[in-house]
């Protein structure tokens, strides 16, 4: 519905949602892309704008503060421009908003390939190489990576700015955009900062390369000029960590190199497979590793699965059918390379059998041996009551207990959240389970969760990985 003009101030526009679409052509000229794809069009006006104040509802608490520091004032200047007269511009919190970022805006053209191919190989010393198809613009949003996506592009905008944002670290399964993201950052900074000097490696890369300078069976890397080569760095990306499990020379090396970097306001991102709490390693290593903001990227959902497998069958000339689509939606297990390797040999097989188009029974034929099946073991309270429990270091009784006190109360209310989202369990059965408490105080405790979620890093961080170690341990 438009949001109502005021009709005391007239205009030339018939309502202030057509003020919005007109300001986005001209914003779209006015902003870097990945800011108007990630930021711009995941606003829209809400209903108690009008003429003389512009209300602007937005996701997310994190990217309310990006956009307030990144493009109120353009917004602003624009808009005033438009309407010929100063305009007060909010922009607000609206969780009813988080869909648009699952689909592009309908005027957005010419978007990038947004399937990862194989991981590119980036020779750390060519700074240039970073791969043209991992940018913010053709990485795809949706609501289980856009908080990692937004706190990668505002490390871009502005490297090393807030100590909180450093280390970056990025975790999440294979296959779901780590490395998109690092190349990413890289390539964005070298854009915007062509000065700065950006290295992105690979866990393996930075072994192979100390290994062999302290071994001197690099003739041209030395252990000092390994060192040197890291530690002059701005911007140090370095993509799967948990392959240093067990290499403690090489771990204590990337330690003190993360130490150097940061104690000189340099930025440092990190990406894995796992939460820093749950690598494998010393925890001096890993309190440094996770001492910034730690984000996780979860698989995608159906509707962002099925975004990513029609944009990648569009550099294809064989055409499927929505049924075809939607049940390799269904199927996929989110993981992006799986989905383009069975994308890949459906495709192969119907060109092999003369297939004009693939159907719903073509694709299910070719790749129900790649899917399987999908036998998802539901968690249970039980589950989430004994993981929460160690988490916090709380015992069983104390945590379904009536106990008031603050590190007793907040992970109570930490597991009536989870029990809310990962079961099927209404609020009065989670409340049986919880000592008998009455529904509306595990509905008063789900709904506290949320909101300190929205504007409190550490509690998401804390649900983040309780979530995934329930489901790994499932």
């Amino acid at each position: 519905m438009s949001a109502p003009v005021d009709s005391s101030r007239p205009s030339s526009f018939g309502s202030v949602d057509e003020l919005w679409t007109e300001a986005l052509s001209i914003l779209e000229e006015r902003v870097p892309a990945s800011r108007y794809r990630g930021l711009i069009l995941c606003m829209a006006p809400l209903p108690a704008s009008d003429f003389d104040h512009l209300l602007l509802g937005i996701s997310d608490d994190f990217s309310r503060g990006f956009a307030e520091a990144t493009c109120k004032d353009v917004i602003v200047e624009v808009v005033g421009t438009l309407v010929k007269r100063p305009v007060k511009v909010t922009i607000t919190t609206d969780e009813a908003l988080a869909e648009n970022a699952l689909r592009p805006h309908k005027d957005v053209k010419n978007i990038n390939d947004i399937i990862p191919k194989d991981r590119p190989v980036v020779d750390s010393s060519d700074k240039s190489n970073f791969d043209p198809k991992f940018t913010f613009d053709s990485f795809v949003v949706g609501d289980q990576n856009a908080f990692a996506r937004n706190a990668a592009l505002a490390v871009a905008e502005a490297p090393a700015l807030k100590s909180g944002f450093n280390p970056l670290f990025i975790w999440g399964s294979s296959g779901l955009g780590k490395t998109h993201l690092l190349q990413a950052i890289g390539s964005y900074v070298q854009e915007i900062y062509p000065e700065k000097k950006v290295i992105y490696t690979t866990s393996e890369e930075f072994t192979n390369q100390y290994v062999n300078a302290s071994t001197g069976v690099a003739r041209t890397l030395d252990t000092e000029a390994f060192r040197n080569h890291y530690r002059t760095t701005d911007i140090l990306l370095i993509d799967d960590i948990q392959f240093l499990e067990g290499k403690h020379a090489t771990i204590e090396q990337l330690y003190f190199t993360i130490d150097f970097l940061k104690g000189r306001g340099k930025q440092i991102v990190i990406a894995a497979d796992r939460s820093p709490l749950e690598l494998k390693m010393d925890e001096r290593y890993t309190s440094r590793f996770g001492s910034g903001l730690q984000v996780d990227i979860q698989p995608p959902q159906y509707e962002t699965r099925y975004a990513i497998i029609t944009k990648f069958l569009e550099s294809e000339k064989l055409p499927f059918s929505t049924e075809a689509i939607g049940y390799i939606a269904e199927r996929a297990t989110g993981n992006i390379r799986e989905m383009e390797g069975a994308l890949t040999r459906i495709i192969a097989f119907a060109e092999l059998t003369h297939r004009e188009y693939v159907s719903k029974d073509l694709a299910e034929l070719v790749a129900k041996e790649l899917f399987g099946k999908k036998v998802v073991k539901p968690i249970t309270i039980a589950q989430i009551q004994a993981e929460v429990c160690r988490y916090y270091s709380i015992n069983h009784v104390d945590l379904i207990g009536s106990k008031r006190k603050h590190e007793i109360v907040f992970p109570r209310h930490i597991a009536m959240y989870l029990c809310q989202e990962l079961t099927d369990s209404s609020f009065p059965q989670i409340g049986r389970a919880f000592g008998g408490k009455d529904h509306t105080t595990v509905m008063h405790a789900v709904n506290k969760i949320k909101k300190q979620m929205s504007c409190e890093t550490d509690v998401y961080q804390q649900v983040q990985q309780l979530t995934s170690s329930l489901k790994v341990k499932n």
